[in-house]
């Protein structure tokens, strides 16, 4: 099912359809999903959904929307999707999610050895420094 009518609001009604396997909502205009709705909404599921909501414009998706199911897959692909919830949702549910490759990397991003040496001897020089302050 593909559904582009300018949404701003996710149709939570969908999770009353347990035979429902694939849903694209992608360019649209859906800034927030409910996690009330999603909770209210939800039904038993017998087939995996696999949800496209590409090109919205979502900073967060609520937690119990993957929880529903590991059948849930989203393609979370060119959402302004904060930091930190990005890493968060890569932590916990990166077999269920796609995320574009720049979202990738700022979610999977960690320092690199050289970063954290470099932190080790600044924090060493202030440490040593801060008696003659």
């Amino acid at each position: 099912m593909i559904l582009r009518a300018n949404l701003v609001e996710f149709p939570c009604e969908i999770f009353n359809l347990p035979h429902l396997e694939y849903l694209n909502i992608s360019h649209n205009k859906i800034k927030k999903i409910s996690e009330k709705d999603v909770l209210y909404y939800s039904a038993p599921r017998t087939k995996p959904l696999d949800i496209n909501l590409s090109h919205n414009k979502l900073k967060k998706v609520p937690i119990s929307f993957l929880r529903l199911s590991s059948g849930i897959k989203l393609n979370l692909k060119e959402n302004p999707i904060t930091t930190s919830h990005l890493k968060k949702l890569h932590k916990n549910y990166k077999d269920q999610i796609h995320l574009s490759y720049d979202q990738e990397r700022i979610a999977s991003r960690t320092f690199h050895p050289q970063t954290w040496l470099g932190i080790k001897i600044l924090i060493s020089l202030l440490i040593i420094l801060i008696p003659y302050l």
